[in-house]
């Protein structure tokens, strides 16, 4: 056979195996669906079908990047999650030919002044400068894209010292001085990686139970400042939930379980289960630790609150600070149900438990948390305006470590490493990189409240009240923030 007519055959034959290899492949999935019993679908119609599942798959990827408009994705618009990343990125919250907000709905607004506050009449600390570092566009086209580490000195947007939030002054041998009022919510090591939390303090024994011990020897720790109890959690007002792919040897010698076994909280503390052995566990951690105590609640039954904040005015006994979590609050995972169901939204929870705090004449004794998807400045400041005086985040600073909305925290499968505890997908999260981010995050928050309080006349953000909001209908009707929640303000 010469030479050119077995290059012929070698040709024909690639040319039968390249249309044949897909028939085959096709053939076999169409006898293997056909042929299935846990499918419907697949049975009836192996190959569409199929395409279906595939469809099926790659959907909310679809949704997210093609179809879904700027404002739409859940559980966050594309919006936010840019503004919160690129205020990391680039430490910048500049946009261009105006707002995608939805003007026709209801929604709450900053009642800005005439005559608002000067940047230089605003009290803000910049003596102390942060390094840090930014990226710098130098091309940004269809086909390229080139981007440059930049070292850049940035000031920090303190609180003054006169400004400051003092938590425990009158309780705690070691209070708490706050000068910035953009906190981190509690983020578990397991749920996120150990590239993504660089520390928890674990105070339980390996059946569960409270260990004074341990809690004792955090209590030492500098880096401690304060405890918080959590009772519930804006997503899941349960115990938490760690699958057991994802506790590691580490995890569980840091959380005081078993490697490899699911972690199932309890729904609650069996320390107590009435509001009197609440406040009393309450007064024996401060007792321990001599630092401030608070708790973290979802308001759902009313009175359960009101009850509990009696029982505080009763007995003199109450929380260095109290967090509210709105039901819209994130998690790594929780069921369905819990998530969308239970726990009243942040935006009504938050004014209810600060009225009663004045009612009961202890406003000015708690300090007072809000979290539940607050990721940008004009949000924070509307939190503060419905009565918190400090706000934790924890869903943006994932942003700002690669989270990318997969929604897959539950799995152990995170595409870019931050909620999950396996090596190789942890290896994407470089730590050095995402902690400049999160510093600009931060401050670019800090900064970004400082324009709401000038344009609401005011010199810092502490003194955000209901007055400084009004409520917008979506048939244009405007209430003022004192008119919605019975004319209390924030100083009561």
């Amino acid at each position: 056979m010469s030479v050119n007519t077995t290059m012929l055959a070698i040709v024909l034959v690639l040319m039968v195996s390249t249309i044949a290899a897909p028939f085959l492949f096709i053939l076999y999935l169409w006898r293997k669906d056909r042929h299935q019993r846990e499918h419907s679908v697949l049975r009836n119609f192996p190959i569409l079908g199929k395409v279906r599942y595939i469809l099926e798959k790659v959907g909310p990827e679809m949704r997210q990047y093609l179809f879904l408009n700027d404002n739409e994705s859940k559980p966050f618009s594309r919006n936010d999650y840019e503004a919160a990343v690129i205020s990391g990125k680039y430490k910048s919250r500049i946009i261009g030919f105006g707002s995608e907000r939805d003007f026709e709905g209801g929604g709450f607004y900053l009642q800005n002044v005439l005559y608002p506050t000067n940047r230089d009449e605003l009290r803000i600390d910049n003596r102390e400068i942060v390094s840090t570092r930014l990226y710098q566009v130098e091309e940004d086209n269809l086909f390229t894209r080139k981007e440059r580490i930049v070292e850049r000195e940035v000031g920090p947007y303190l609180l003054t010292e006169e400004d400051s939030i003092v938590i425990g002054k009158q309780t705690c041998r070691e209070p708490f001085r706050i000068r910035g009022l953009v906190g981190q919510s509690a983020m578990s090591f397991g749920s996120l990686g150990e590239n993504a939390i660089t520390a928890l303090f674990g105070v339980r024994t390996e059946d569960g139970a409270f260990s004074e011990a341990a809690f004792k020897a955090k209590s030492e720790l500098p880096q401690v400042r304060a405890f918080e109890l959590k009772l519930a959690q804006g997503a899941k007002t349960r115990g938490g939930h760690i699958d057991g792919a994802k506790v590691t040897e580490e995890i569980a010698r840091i959380r005081n379980v078993k490697v490899g076994v699911t972690i199932d909280s309890p729904n609650r503390f069996s320390e107590f289960k009435t509001d009197r052995e609440l406040l009393d566990f309450i007064e024996r951690l401060r007792d321990i630790g001599g630092k401030p105590v608070g708790i973290k609640l979802v308001v759902g039954r009313l009175s359960d609150v009101e009850a509990l904040i009696q029982e505080m005015a009763s007995s003199g006994k109450h929380p260095d600070f109290i967090t509210v979590d709105g039901g819209e609050g994130g998690t790594g995972a929780t069921y369905q149900e819990l998530a969308d169901t239970v726990g009243l939204p942040l935006k009504a929870a938050l004014p209810y438990v600060h009225r009663l705090l004045v009612d009961h004449g202890l406003r000015d004794r708690i300090t007072l948390f809000a979290s539940g998807k607050l990721v940008t400045a004009d949000k924070i400041a509307v939190a503060l305006a419905l009565g918190a005086d400090c706000v934790n985040i924890a869903r943006g600073l994932m942003f700002n470590v690669g989270c990318i909305q997969a929604q897959v925290c539950h799995t152990n499968r995170c595409p870019v490493g931050v909620a999950t505890t396996d090596p190789k997908l942890q290896h994407a999260l470089v730590v050095d990189e995402k902690s400049f981010r999160v510093t600009n995050y931060i401050i670019s928050l800090r900064e970004g409240l400082y324009n709401m309080a000038a344009a609401a006349g005011l010199d810092t953000p502490t003194k955000l009240s209901l007055e400084h909001v009004a409520y917008k209908y979506p048939d244009g009707r405007v209430k003022r923030g004192e008119e919605l929640f019975d004319g209390q303000a924030k100083d009561g």
